[in-house]
């Protein structure tokens, strides 16, 4: 009864392996973007509340935004989804990664959290945790990297390797000698998420002894990010609970403002009354082409002005 007790963990392991090999097949044969377009149709997991959490959050960081900070830095509803979009569809690459940096309770995880939950922990790789030697390892088969609270030495590798990993461009990964016989060259360009509290910046003491530019190279890896600072935090007694939520998310940087409309400011580089002189004209243009208007129409137009379909008198 018990001859194969001490096996039983692996045995069930590998049949959940079987079982679960076709669905694999098919998400790794699906792109990132597919795999976010997907998630719209499960289950919503938070009573349809976090499109309107996210952008409250949004409007909440686009006030009083520091003038010493550059303009582009500035969130709003329609710079973040596009930073999404653009990150999700082509990956890596300099200014297509998305960075979010800013104080504690700023809101910075809360619009990356759902990347998690969509790709789960087969196809996400997020920030190492304890002292591991290869922290790099567990990156290999993934499709994107969502790293919270992170730290330019999270990593452990040099500056220049990051430089050349968050743009997208082939490295080689150190792996363990018992595991492996030669490191392994990664040359897959994952979409990369980022919170932090800064921005990355190489450390004093790497610059010195690389005997390297730092402002050179700190300008180099801000060219990696599209960076958002999340400069207003919130008490913590006014936070509100909300699980990441794949299918609302989906919708938000899908489909936008439909279903649900944008709670955020408008976007301060969107000429406002520009867009109302043309709306007006297409609103023009849409009755000029109805149809003709007829003696019969003038005299009814005369007698009922408003369209009530009946004669006034």
């Amino acid at each position: 009864m018990y001859r194969y007790s001490a096996r039983l963990e692996q045995v069930i392991t590998f049949a959940w392996e079987v079982h679960d090999a076709p669905a694999i097949e098919l998400e790794q044969q699906k792109s990132c973007w597919d795999m976010v377009v997907d998630a719209r149709a499960l289950d919503c997991t938070c009573s349809g509340r976090w499109i309107s959490l996210l952008e409250e959050t949004i409007a909440f960081q686009s006030v009083d935004f520091p003038a010493d900070v550059p303009k582009n830095e500035l969130p709003t509803v329609q710079t973040i989804r596009h930073a999404h979009q653009t990150a999700l569809q082509l990956g890596a690459g300099k200014y297509r990664n998305c960075f979010c940096y800013g104080p504690r309770n700023g809101g910075k995880t809360f619009s990356i959290a759902p990347l998690g939950e969509i790709f789960g922990a087969r196809w996400t790789f997020i920030r190492p945790a304890g002292s591991s030697n290869f922290p790099l390892s567990s990156l290999i088969d993934k499709k994107i990297m969502v790293l919270q609270d992170m730290r330019v030495t999270s990593l452990k590798p040099s500056f220049d390797l990051l430089l050349v990993l968050f743009e997208g461009e082939p490295v080689t990964i150190p792996l363990p000698k018992n595991i492996a016989a030669s490191d392994f060259r990664y040359t897959a360009k994952c979409p990369i998420f980022v919170s932090a509290g800064e921005k990355f910046r190489i450390p004093a003491a790497e610059a010195f002894r690389e005997q390297v530019d730092m402002e050179a190279q700190n300008a180099m890896m801000a060219a990696r990010f599209q960076h958002f600072f999340f400069h207003r935090s919130r008490p913590q007694k006014d936070l509100v609970p909300c699980p990441p939520c794949p299918c609302c998310y989906s919708q938000w940087v899908v489909v936008g403002a439909d279903p649900c409309r944008s709670l955020a400011p408008a976007d301060p580089f969107v000429d406002l009354e520009a867009a109302d002189e043309m709306e007006a004209a297409a609103m023009d243009e849409m009755l000029a082409f109805d149809a003709p208007v007829t003696e019969m129409d003038c005299e009814e137009v005369e007698e009922d002005p408003f369209g009530f379909g009946m004669e006034l008198g």
